[in-house]
């Protein structure tokens, strides 16, 4: 089964090549993510709305920003560290460097999340989607 995985994965990285190219940045290439792949590889469907069910305001907010600052492709300062707030969910502040200083948002953790900014920070990969995007995706994925 695992095995059926990977390739279902390398084909969409495949066909997603194809079809949009990819992005090069200091000579590495870097995928661009669509929101189906997102789902596939960081966050399953099911998962992600069960996800955006238990968060707050201010952290769907903080979810939709970390999705916008990949997309614009703002650098990331990477943090390893993982607490835990008042109530009991895991999260990591994350820093984004941008010209007029750092931008910082809180990243409750789920799914393979941390896993996906690490990536980014690797240069790995990208966004070409919104949160509304990635939701209509995984309610479609149902």
């Amino acid at each position: 089964m695992g095995a059926k995985i990977i390739n279902k994965m390398q084909n969409a990285f495949k066909k997603r090549k194809e079809s949009t190219g990819t992005l090069t940045t200091n000579n590495s290439s870097q995928t661009v993510l669509t929101p189906a792949m997102f789902l596939e590889l960081y966050f399953p469907p099911q998962d992600l709305l069960r996800y955006g069910d238990n968060l707050r305001d201010e952290e769907a907010e903080d979810f939709d920003a970390l999705l916008a600052l990949t997309k614009e492709g703002v650098p990331l300062a990477f943090n390893r560290r993982i607490r835990n707030d008042r109530g009991g969910k895991a999260y990591s502040y994350q820093n984004f460097t941008r010209a007029k200083g750092p931008e910082g948002i809180k990243v409750v953790l789920g799914g393979n999340i941390m896993q996906f900014i690490k990536d980014y920070h690797q240069g790995k990969v990208t966004t070409d989607f919104t949160l509304a995007e990635l939701v209509e995706e995984a309610e479609k994925s149902l």
